[in-house]
């Protein structure tokens, strides 16, 4: 009762004057459907944008120019049956392993990723972990292009060199739901079982430091290969750049650029990212200023407009009755959510308690 009243008795004034500190991404509602980066940026050694490096451990093998061990720590390829391996020269080659030692080197974790001439640049070297470049993008995405340079690889003979990007999907709990991956390797590369919920593109050749470009439907393969996720349950993807071999004395190098990715909406409260419900505060700021005797009837209106009475209302929906009645607790929801600091946290949860209240 007193929330309700609390609501009517200062319903626009005091958003508007909340969201005059608003720290916003974008100035007006915009239904972003585009994630474009180009790393057009200083060299660095932060990459910056929200792409994190990621460091992982593992094993390399020691071998001569013949024979090589098949990968056990792969990131990319972990083959579940022998019979899979269908390739004449994989087959000699694991054989060889089962029946001879060969001396195994622990690799530590150290991150070499880069921002080198406006792209990433990935240096994977002796006794090194597969090196991560990841970002989490806040929608789905229906399609991917991107731009690889395959620069340098040193391994012998049997060179297990890859480059390449995983696309995982993951649902509101951060829990990876199945994943696409496109890989592009050397010389020797063991067979995939794909399934449901993996689906694997490759392809081989040199590295010659010549740049290839990759388009993925990813919306496609969703559909007709990973039948194991429901795309409903979608409210991330994870774009993962990687580079490794598991050869001891191994060097590998390359680079990734130009990241286009078409987004569909996430599910649950992830439907809306951060540049969004931040526009829509800002926006029903503005609508207050401007007509406040309609408001916050126009404000809802606008975002009927841009972004679908059903969305917004499954977005509302989707916060539990005790937090929406609670606005300190509400606060805290949109700060974990959105990734906001404690004044933009307050202002979201206040502008959140009038479209609860009103929608």
């Amino acid at each position: 009762m007193f929330f309700s009243r609390f609501i009517n008795s200062s319903i626009g004034g005091f958003l508007s004057v909340l969201v005059v500190g608003l720290v916003l991404a974008t100035p007006a509602i915009s239904g972003e459907k585009m994630f474009t980066e180009d790393f057009e940026r200083p060299d660095s050694y932060i990459i910056g944008n929200g792409w994190k490096e990621i460091l992982s451990g593992g094993e390399c093998v020691t071998a001569d120019a013949k024979f090589v061990e098949e990968p056990q720590n792969n990131l990319f390829f972990q083959s579940k049956k022998k019979s899979a391996i269908a390739n004449p020269l994989q087959r000699e080659i694991d054989q060889e392993i089962y029946d001879s030692r060969l001396n195994r080197s622990t690799i530590s974790p150290e991150a070499t990723a880069e921002l080198q001439d406006g792209q990433v640049f990935l240096h994977f070297e002796e006794n090194q972990p597969s090196q991560l470049v990841q970002k989490d993008i806040d929608k789905r995405v229906t399609r991917i292009a991107f731009d690889y340079t395959p620069l340098y690889a040193m391994g012998g003979m049997d060179d297990r060199a890859w480059l390449g990007m995983r696309i995982f999907f993951l649902d509101s709990r951060d829990h990876i739901l199945g994943e696409i991956r496109s890989v592009y390797y050397n010389v020797v590369f063991s067979d995939l079982e794909n399934s449901d919920t993996i689906y694997s593109i490759t392809s081989q050749g040199p590295f010659d430091g010549a740049t290839r470009h990759t388009e993925i439907d990813a919306q496609q393969i969703l559909k007709e290969r990973l039948t194991g996720i429901d795309p409903e349950r979608v409210a991330k993807t994870r774009i993962s750049l990687e580079i490794s071999s598991n050869i001891c004395g191994s060097t590998v190098e390359g680079y990734f650029d130009n990241i286009n990715l078409t987004l569909a909406d996430a599910t649950g409260l992830h439907r809306f990212n951060q540049e969004e419900i931040l526009s829509i505060i800002h926006v029903g700021a503005d609508m207050y200023d401007s007509n406040p005797d309609d408001f916050p009837g126009n404000w809802i209106d606008t975002i009927v407009a841009t972004y679908g009475r059903e969305k917004l209302s499954k977005w509302l929906n989707e916060i539990p009755r005790d937090v929406g009645a609670r606005p300190a607790k509400l606060a805290k929801l949109m700060s974990e959510l959105y990734s906001l600091d404690g004044k933009n946290s307050f202002v979201v949860a206040y502008g959140v308690s009038i479209l609860l209240y009103h929608f």
